[in-house]
């Protein structure tokens, strides 16, 4: 797990991809996960994404 939880913080160096980490979490379903990551990165801005990505990591 914990080589897992290194590549997380390599890929959420960014707005985007902390975006993908949370969809992640969310579903598996490639459909759904694009249309949730365009409401997110439409809606969100940076900082409300970066206290989201770290409330989630907070929980998990």
């Amino acid at each position: 797990m914990k080589k897992y939880e290194s590549s997380l913080e390599e890929f959420a160096k960014n707005p985007v991809g902390k975006i993908r980490v949370i969809v992640d979490t969310m579903t598996t379903d490639s459909k759904k996960a694009n249309r949730i990551m365009t409401v997110l990165a439409n809606e969100l801005t940076s900082d409300e994404i970066n206290n989201f990505y770290k409330q989630l990591k907070l929980n998990i």
